[in-house]
């Protein structure tokens, strides 16, 4: 199925459809399925000359389908009221003896005096038409359908009319519409002014060899005007770094937007080109002093603009119109639009309404050739509110003033007593009155009138009744206002308004920032300022961290590792499906007889195991296991391990190292504030026949203070750090060959105190979704999940160093 846009001219002056040369237009055939988007322009022909016009229009129907045609077959059961007994079957047969009887049989508490029938132009019957007189000098409007079998689907119409004293009443059976615009209409804007990046500046051209370049920023400007069925028509203006163009619009070309451009500056140096290579757009090359760099893209800001085309759909896809096609090819349908003009500027609601039926031409419609299912197929929902549009920028966080959902009808026509109120509010709930239309009119009371819900459409439509002894309400008698109980999202926490949203807000800043650029074009300088350090009211911090250099296992300088005659020993990981419980009481087996085995302590105590070669010194005397902690053995040595959750891997505890931490307080990160942690590792072996590696993990912890016993002062507990999920994980495998790897995370708190965080590696920057839980948290960078390569003997030395290390907070 597909949405196709159908362009419409009509004449207001002729209330008709017309084609570019004021013509009748051939309409396209339609085919089953799809959905027409109908774009209707409006034109003034009263002068002679085609003028588009924009007239207040307040409401808009459209139809295909031969709505006042009657049925072919079927039958209908009418009732009075919503508990009434049926009575019937009328048909397109009923005559108005059958009527008259069949009306008086069914005790209504009114008799039939008289049924009459139409004859046309021609003196043929018109068919499924009934006039209809009581003994009763009130109109009859509670006349309802009780069951309809109408073929093709249709309506059983009721309709009072009074001429003189006596009250008729219309009996009517109307085919119901093929498709509708049942979404109402909008006053659709054309897409405004938008700018994309051709090409980023600063990439080197190197076509000549000997002459490298670097290429400037390519920007285009896209205004819709060519080949748009709904082309821009309205003014804008550029801004870039706050600076703004000129009011510029459809008429201005390459020269104009070049110069409105340039003239952004006061020093008549030239920094934009425009070219139009294609249809629609203008590219803007930065040049001179803006050359041969990135640049941040053009904003578009609309300034004036004239109001949208008349836009509506009508779905091909529904349960009628998939009837009319089913026993033929193709169907020609009338296609008929009507409107509501409000003379005026301001489309007073209370105002009286033009009706005008601006078409009335006949459609083809052709059957669709690729079946889909019936069930599929939706019927008309007739009851949609329509939906404003504006160039404006919207997020679902604005201010709604006022209240939000407000109905206000004039009531009466000096013939009905009821009346429909389609205040399409989305619920029932809310505040009303109903008071008269005049200087100083009273508020009705509650026993002058019947409010009810409708009954097809409970949230969206009103039936407003008078009593039955008063007289009907004279032409907009009163006026019906409806107050809807405003939905919670119109109160969203977190209140975001843009810039464009507040009057004159724009205008304010531009012209501060042509004068804050006037000062910068006059002033040398080499850049914002940067203050580093401590003092108070800086705005940016820097913290130091400690350098660390390492040779492991022992301590001892990377000159003794290389000369060493007996490497030390390197432990490496295990892994293993299960694990030996030990037991109290259990001895230690052999670590000979037990290699690429895991136990676990179950003993109730800490097991102390003697340390492997070269891992004793004078800070590490011993390894001790704790209970419900786990050692393993590579047939060398007990070692303590420490288990990677969800995995089957185990890593020696001794290697893990832990390079850097910093405890931060939200004094130092404040909201809008942001944390930049920059380092680099550089790891090596050292006189080893195997290669190894580490896990670098840059990770967050909360600080809690304990709470216990009650009231407690300001306390530090432990650290909590959440080893699930760091800022960063990065395997690294080195060798002999000493390699440097730059990294580093950055954690920024927005103006509502939120976190986003991202890492660095090798100078890129990745994007990442563990942030800090609370303002005061702690900071630290270790390395973890040591291991060794299976094939090769596991030892030798290994080299870390830190270096370079920095905590950076702008405030």
């Amino acid at each position: 199925m597909s949405e196709i846009v159908l362009p419409l001219l009509a004449s207001i002056t002729l209330e008709k459809l017309t084609d570019l040369d004021g013509g009748e237009p051939q309409l396209p055939t339609l085919k089953l399925g799809d959905t027409i988007v109908c774009q209707l322009r409006t034109f003034d022909s009263s002068t002679g000359e085609r003028i588009e016009v924009f007239p207040n229009v307040r409401s808009l129907l459209a139809s295909i389908g031969k709505v006042m045609a009657p049925p072919t077959k079927g039958e209908v059961l009418l009732k009075l009221g919503d508990d009434g007994e049926p009575f019937g079957p009328i048909t397109l047969a009923t005559t108005d003896l059958e009527l008259k009887s069949i009306l008086n049989a069914a005790d209504l508490g009114f008799a039939c005096e008289e049924v009459e029938t139409e004859n046309d132009k021609d003196g043929k019957l018109v068919a499924g038409l009934w006039l209809v007189r009581f003994d009763t000098n009130d109109p009859i409007t509670d006349i309802k359908t009780a069951s309809n079998k109408l073929r093709p689907e249709s309506f059983a119409r009721w309709r009072p009319f009074q001429i003189g004293d006596v009250w008729w009443h219309e009996l009517r059976l109307i085919q119901a519409p093929l498709a509708f615009n049942e979404d109402g209409h909008d006053r659709v804007l054309p897409p405004a002014p938008s700018v994309r990046r051709i090409r980023e500046g600063g990439a080197v051209d190197f076509s000549d060899p000997l002459n490298p370049v670097a290429l400037n920023e390519i920007q285009a400007l896209a205004v819709p005007v060519i080949g748009f069925a709904n082309p821009f028509n309205g003014t804008f203006v550029l801004r870039w770094r706050g600076r703004e163009s000129r009011i510029l619009g459809i008429q201005d070309g390459p020269e104009q937007i070049a110069a409105a451009l340039n003239a952004m500056w006061q020093d008549n140096k030239a920094r934009f080109t425009v070219s139009t290579p294609v249809d629609n757009e203008a590219w803007i090359e930065f040049i001179g002093p803006l050359g041969g760099a990135a640049q941040d893209l053009f904003t578009v800001s609309v300034k004036t603009f004239r109001p949208g085309l008349l836009t509506f759909a009508m779905s091909l896809n529904r349960a009628q119109m998939n009837a009319a096609l089913r026993s033929v090819a193709e169907i020609k349908v009338p296609l008929e639009i009507e409107i509501e003009v409000v003379d005026g500027e301001d489309g007073n609601p209370l105002a009286p309404g033009r009706i005008l039926t601006i078409a009335q031409q006949e459609v083809t419609i052709v059957r669709e050739q690729i079946w889909e299912e019936l069930a599929t197929i939706r019927t008309i929902d007739f009851l949609r509110p329509s939906t404003p549009r504006d160039y404006r920028s919207f997020n679902d966080s604005q201010v709604i003033v006022g209240n939000q959902a407000t109905y206000i009808q004039a009531i009466g026509d000096g013939e009905h007593r009821s009346f429909s109120i389609p205040h399409m509010r989305g619920t029932a709930n809310g505040t009303f009155s109903l008071r008269e239309n005049s200087a100083g009119g009273r508020y009705l009371l509650p026993d002058e009138f019947t409010l009810r819900l409708s009954t097809d459409a409970p949230d969206h439509e009103f039936i407003l009744d008078f009593p039955e002894e008063l007289d009907p309400p004279a032409l907009n008698a009163y006026v019906f206002n409806f107050t809807a109980a405003g939905p919670a999202s119109a109160f969203i926490a977190g209140l975001h308004i843009g810039i464009d949203q507040v009057d004159g807000l724009d205008e304010i800043l531009t012209a501060f920032n042509e004068r804050v650029s006037t000062i910068e074009d006059e002033l040398p300088h080499s850049g914002p300022p940067v203050v580093v350090g401590t003092t108070s009211g800086s705005t940016e911090r820097t913290i130091s961290l400690p350098n660390v250099a390492e040779v492991f296992p022992g301590k001892v300088t990377a000159d003794a590792a290389t000369k060493a005659t007996k490497p030390a020993t390197l432990l490496p990981a295990v892994h293993v499906e299960s694990y030996v419980v030990l037991d109290p009481g259990d001895e230690l087996p052999e670590a000979t007889d037990s290699a690429g085995e895991v136990l676990q302590n179950d003993t109730g105590a800490a097991i102390r195991l003697s340390l492997p070669r070269g891992w004793k010194t004078s800070a590490v005397r011993s390894d001790s296991v704790p209970d419900g902690g786990f050692l393993a053995s590579d047939g060398r040595n007990w070692y303590q391990v420490i288990h990677e959750p969800e995995t089957n891997s185990y890593y020696p505890a001794l290697a893990e190292r832990v390079l850097c931490a910093v405890p931060i307080n939200d004094k130092q990160l404040r909201q809008g504030g942001r944390l930049t942690m920059a380092a680099t590792l550089n790891l090596a072996t050292i006189n080893a026949q195997t290669a190894a590696e580490f896990v670098l993990v840059v990770e967050t912890g909360t600080v809690p203070q304990q709470t216990t016993p009650a009231p407690t002062g300001t306390n530090l507990e432990d650290v909590v750090w959440n080893t699930a999920a760091p800022l960063l994980a990065q395997r690294i495998v080195f060798n002999s060959v000493a390699v440097d790897h730059p990294f580093g995370v950055v954690l920024a708190r927005n103006d509502l105190g939120v976190f986003n965080a991202s890492y660095q590696l090798y100078g890129v920057s990745y994007a990442t979704a563990n942030v800090p839980a609370a303002p005061n948290f702690a900071l630290r960078a270790r390395l973890i999940e040591f291991d060794t390569e299976n094939s090769a003997p596991a030892k030798g030395f290994v080299s870390v160093e830190f270096k370079a290390g920095t905590v950076r907070i702008t405030a």
